[in-house]
């Protein structure tokens, strides 16, 4: 029987005394179930986080294959410092941020993957869809590099000899919800649901 894929997904929060946040990590819960529900659940294995002591104990310990962490203006230090972690446990850890805080011009993306080496890849649009097309490619045998190099629709990266901008193109929102599968219904939030 072949290992499942380990996939960790973060929506990251800072901690000092107590959480800064109650909020449930719906977004990367909706892309952990788009994930399981087109890429087999037999296939993959998908830890989701919110508290960075925990996913840095994992890495360190359960030591997943992918990183997808949320990079909003609140938590993309945190998500740097995770993703940097990771690269010195294990540079053949595939990194893929995603969220809005990311530049619109070309040069300014660039620039911005440039000056933060440890993310692999940048999901810019619609991460259930690109980020499950991803975890894909990966499954069929594609390393960082591989990815880096050749275009993905809605992801953007720095090829590693040539050092330019590769992308692909913005892929379509999806006009059916239903597409994506409830986290609540399937189990996939009840930690954060269970009143503690």
């Amino acid at each position: 029987m072949k290992n499942k894929i380990r996939i960790a997904l973060g929506d990251l929060r800072h901690q000092t005394r107590g959480r800064h946040s109650s909020q449930v990590p719906l977004g990367i819960s909706f892309i952990a179930s788009y994930v399981l529900a087109y890429n087999g659940s037999g296939e993959v294995e998908i830890r989701l986080y919110d508290d960075p002591c925990q996913l840095l104990d994992d890495i360190r310990i359960w030591r997943p294959q992918i990183i997808g962490l949320s990079n909003y203006c609140w938590n993309s230090e945190l998500s740097r410092l995770v993703f940097k972690y990771a690269k010195n446990i294990d540079n053949k850890i595939l990194t893929v941020a995603g969220g809005p805080n990311f530049p619109i011009k070309n040069k300014e993306c660039r620039d911005y993957l440039a000056e933060r080496n440890e993310i692999d890849l940048y999901v810019y649009l619609e991460g259930e869809v690109v980020f499950s097309n991803i975890v894909r490619e990966f499954m069929d045998g594609k390393n960082a590099w591989d990815l880096k190099s050749s275009p993905i629709n809605g992801v953007m990266s720095i090829q590693p000899q040539s050092e330019k901008l590769v992308y692909g193109s913005p892929v379509p929102r999806l006009k059916e919800l239903d597409k994506i599968p409830s986290p609540y219904l399937s189990g996939i939030m009840d930690r954060w649901l269970n009143g503690s």
